[in-house]
């Protein structure tokens, strides 16, 4: 649960940059994200995790991210 939603969101962009494997962090900014109806911060949020993934991951890891996501 975020207590101050702007920090939180900026902790969470970072761990994901930093382990973009970590599903946990994108799905809740994105449950977040959803629940506030912020659509382009969603979108941004994706895309941002879209490209790590791809960078960072084997093809069987990138496919499993793509399907929790």
């Amino acid at each position: 649960r975020l207590e101050r939603p702007t920090e939180g969101l900026a902790a969470m962009r970072k761990a994901i940059r930093l382990f973009p494997n970590h599903i946990p962090a994108v799905e809740e900014a994105a449950r977040y994200l959803i629940g506030q109806s912020a659509w382009a911060q969603l979108v941004e949020l994706l895309q941002l995790f879209a490209t790590l993934v791809r960078e960072g991951t084997t093809p069987a890891e990138a496919a499993q991210a793509h399907l929790r996501a």
